[in-house]
């Protein structure tokens, strides 16, 4: 994305989520925020045809899994991997 080219819509998104409390009622989140703010300004955007997801896991930290640098109280790893499915592509009519 352009900065440059998209500030206005980028500012408006901004908006969106610094006033959360009243704005994600009416939407799913931050995730629609930039959607609407380019919505709103008839600024021309292009969204992938594809679902998004995101999942993981906690590997504890053990005797066989010790901190790096020693011992202590270390936090557990979090691993996260990113991935796309596929879902049916949603038009206007």
């Amino acid at each position: 994305m352009h900065d440059s080219q998209h500030w206005k819509p980028l500012l408006l998104a901004t908006h969106f989520n610094l006033e959360s409390e009243e704005y994600y009622k009416m939407l799913q989140g931050d995730k629609d925020t930039f959607q609407f703010a380019w919505r709103a300004l008839l600024s021309p955007f292009t969204m992938i045809p594809i679902a998004t997801g995101t999942g993981g896991y906690t590997i504890p930290r053990t005797p066989k899994n010790p901190p790096l640098g020693g011992t202590g109280s270390t936090p557990p790893i979090h691993v996260w991997s990113h991935m796309t499915m596929r879902v049916p592509l949603l038009t206007a009519a």
